[in-house]
């Protein structure tokens, strides 16, 4: 029995189906790559039987481009508020 059989990832129905956890499906990785856990939800990504490999390597780097740009804004902005703290500092100073 293949492995992801055996961590319950894929279950087969009665009726021959096979059914996807809830946790790995489409949507579900979708929603968490780009809402709640960035690249920590790579690894789902990986494990998801859903996507094909041309597309887990472009969302994975889609996922990267989007927290480099998420951490570039953070950056320019703890720098902003950084200036104007001392600005005032140097105001309040008198």
């Amino acid at each position: 029995m293949p492995l992801y059989q055996q961590a319950g990832i894929i279950k087969h129905m009665s009726n021959g189906e096979s059914k996807v956890a809830w946790y790995l499906s489409a949507v579900a990785v979708l929603f968490l790559l780009f809402c709640v856990m960035g690249p920590f939800a790579l690894p789902m990504l990986y494990k998801s039987p859903c996507f094909s490999d041309l597309t887990k390597i472009i969302l994975t780097i889609l996922v990267l481009i989007l927290t480099g740009v998420v951490l570039f804004h953070t950056y320019k902005a703890l720098t902003g508020i950084t200036g104007q703290m001392n600005q005032m500092e140097k105001i309040l100073a008198y």
